[in-house]
């Protein structure tokens, strides 16, 4: 008895941090196993087994425990004490296999009516079913008890031990998984800019000017904007003509809206005229045109005056109408600019 109390107070001591801790019970009939002498002589007699277990994760435990049995015809009765290694196969199922394996210290009174001591081992193997507190379970259980030396002639003891058991435990994982708590996500505040739609971890071109088309990596979309200027001039003049002053003005607003820009404002003249002569008439034409552009507010710096006389015609200067539209001041402007919304 002390040694039952022992392993009891042994058991719970480690098996109060276990995954599973557990109080078992089973019971059944004694079916001896041995020479033809204590097969004829012992009949069927009664098992008992307790124990306390201990899982260290869903399949595997240990256990301490404790049977006991006998045979009835004979003197002979046992009093086991054991340490087993268990497994549970398919342990996440609610209805498993189980197996135990392991050694015993036995108490035995043999069939001579003698107390002996001796090593033994113990196998076992069964069906579980478990549920949340409890399990119920078939055991079939098989000991071996070495023979004493004490006693001439004894065999070893063997036995079968069918058994029903029930154990009490802890909760056990059933397969229902418990909602676990979600940690905290740190929110990161996302930041643009620039203000151009694009996260700036995602933004390509940073600092896009505000107001313009962005793409998908934040760059702006360009487009082209152009200008042309074209105004003629009277025979031997370089006097800017009235129906021209809108011309001046479109160009000067047009360099004014995209101030990176700057423009050659080119004179030429018709074929009639020596050339130096015509050199001359068309830098004074090309230069007219850059004042009248800088009076309406553009900076003379981005304008450059230059006259090429009669080199350049675009029209026929065999006829009067093709020598009206070579008698003229050009300028050409494009930029590539940002989309605007």
């Amino acid at each position: 008895m002390m040694k039952l109390v022992l392993l009891v107070i042994l058991s719970f001591g480690i098996s109060v941090q276990a995954q599973r801790f557990e109080l078992g019970v089973g019971a059944g009939t004694t079916h001896p196993v041995q020479g033809e002498t204590f097969r004829n002589t012992a009949k069927t007699g009664d098992g008992r087994n307790y124990w306390l277990g201990y899982g260290f994760n869903k399949n595997w435990g240990v256990e301490l425990g404790y049977d006991d049995f006998d045979f009835d015809g004979t003197n002979s009765k046992h009093q086991a004490y054991n340490l087993s290694g268990v497994y549970r196969f398919l342990a996440e199922k609610t209805v498993h296999p189980i197996a135990k394996l392991g050694v015993s210290s036995v108490d035995s009174k043999n069939i001579t009516g003698e107390k002996t001591n001796s090593i033994g081992g113990k196998a076992a193997a069964g069906i579980e079913a478990d549920f949340r507190y409890i399990s119920i379970g078939a055991l079939f259980n098989y000991h071996y008890i070495q023979k004493s030396d004490k006693v001439a002639d004894l065999k070893d003891t063997q036995a079968f031990i069918p058994s029903l058991f029930l154990t009490i435990h802890n909760a056990v994982d059933t397969g229902v998984k418990a909602s676990q708590p979600v940690a905290p996500v740190a929110v990161v505040e996302r930041k643009d800019s620039d203000g151009d739609g694009i996260y700036d971890e995602d933004d390509q071109c940073p600092n896009t000017p505000a107001g313009v088309v962005t793409n998908e990596i934040g760059c702006s979309e360009k487009e082209k904007a152009s200008v042309r200027l074209n105004i003629e001039f009277a025979t031997g003049k370089a006097d800017i003509l009235p129906q021209h002053a809108s011309e001046i003005q479109k160009v000067a607003n047009f360099m004014k809206r995209f101030p990176q820009t700057k423009v050659e404002v080119a004179g030429h003249t018709d074929n009639r005229g020596s050339a130096a002569v015509n050199n001359a008439l068309s830098q004074k034409r090309a230069d007219s045109v850059l004042a009248a552009l800088v009076k309406e507010g553009v900076e003379e710096g981005r304008l450059t005056a230059k006259g090429y006389g009669s080199a350049h015609p675009i029209a026929d200067n065999n006829t009067a109408a093709g020598r009206e539209q070579n008698r003229r001041v050009t300028a050409d402007i494009t930029v590539v600019t940002d989309k605007k919304k």
